[in-house]
């Protein structure tokens, strides 16, 4: 299963989500979201959702599941960050995000 992710900005205090993928679920911030249940064609509308990570419906096509996740940035963060593309997830693991450091 793959993911494209859009990123919806928001102009924030808060540090970069955690995000990470394991097979057809995202963990955003240590919460789990499993999209395993979505047959092709299938959407999930954002009201089913409970969480303010997530700002859109999420769909499947083949083996795409598209979403827009939200994106903490601060007041200076370049053009990257404020005006990020889409991210094409196809391996598990963590993923680094527009404006994240890999200083681990």
């Amino acid at each position: 299963m793959k993911f494209k992710i859009n990123l919806s900005p928001v102009r924030t205090d808060e540090t970069v989500s955690a995000v990470s993928k394991i097979g057809a679920a995202l963990v955003i911030n240590s919460e789990e979201f499993d999209f395993g249940f979505l047959a092709d064609g299938d959407t999930l509308p954002r009201s089913a959702i409970t969480s303010d990570e997530i700002h859109s419906d999420v769909t499947r096509n083949g083996d795409i599941i598209e979403l827009t996740i939200r994106l903490p940035h601060s007041a200076d963060a370049p053009s990257s960050v404020r005006f990020p593309q889409p991210i094409l997830v196809e391996q598990d693991g963590p993923l680094t995000m527009p404006g994240e450091t890999n200083a681990n």
